[in-house]
């Protein structure tokens, strides 16, 4: 996901820096990408970028050194929680993204991009556009939401933002749906198109009556 979308946002014309355990994987992955991406630690990642992508399940204070480098920027978490093959499900756990978010509270964090397989973004941005494939952003902090809205839209995606952080584990659970679909169809092609419909002009049923919500 970092090489695809790091890739698709130096093609929009955005500095990028893939950062890594390892130096040279890093540096690696940029010279395969080319247009003047670059490749460093995660330190060095983290402290160069003023958008961070976290493409592991945990939270960066785990493996960065100084993960006051976070303090003020955005931090894109598009992880999901380990699928359950087995189709047994124990409960819904706290998300992924409030993890970090509690881990590095000077950082804002935004939950994106979790809901579809990688091999998406080998479309060309104004395929997915014609394609309408939405992504869900939950967040806290408005400026932040803005940024990964835009982020999106430059990668091709319809982003729609759903709710705060604390909603973000239902992105979660509904990445679980959409990959039970890929697996299910044996496709990674499986996404999700949200449209709002318009109003039907008549309603011969009476309309929707007053329930207990």
């Amino acid at each position: 996901m970092a090489r695809y979308l790091g890739g698709r946002w130096a093609q929009a014309g955005h500095e990028v820096c893939f950062g890594s355990r390892s130096e040279d994987k890093a540096q690696e992955i940029a010279k395969e990408i080319g247009r003047g991406t670059r490749g460093a630690s995660n330190d060095d990642a983290a402290e160069f970028a003023d958008v961070i992508l976290l493409t592991v399940r945990k939270p960066p204070r785990e493996f960065l050194t100084a993960p006051e480098a976070l303090d003020g920027k955005v931090l894109i978490d598009l992880n999901n929680q380990d699928f359950p093959r087995n189709t047994a499900w124990d409960g819904i756990h706290p998300s992924l993204a409030e993890a970090v978010q509690k881990a590095h509270p000077r950082t804002r964090v935004v939950k994106a991009f979790n809901t579809m397989a990688v091999e998406v973004f080998a479309h060309e941005p104004e395929e997915l556009r014609q394609l309408d494939v939405s992504t869900f952003l939950a967040g806290d902090d408005e400026e932040a939401l803005a940024v990964v809205a835009n982020l999106a839209r430059e990668v091709g995606l319809n982003p729609w933002t759903f709710g705060p952080l604390s909603e973000s584990w239902i992105l979660e659970v509904q990445a679980d749906f959409i990959r039970t679909l890929m697996f299910s169809k044996n496709s990674p092609m499986i996404t999700t198109n949200c449209k709002a419909i318009p109003e039907p002009r008549s309603d011969p049923f009476g309309g929707r009556k007053k329930g207990s919500y």
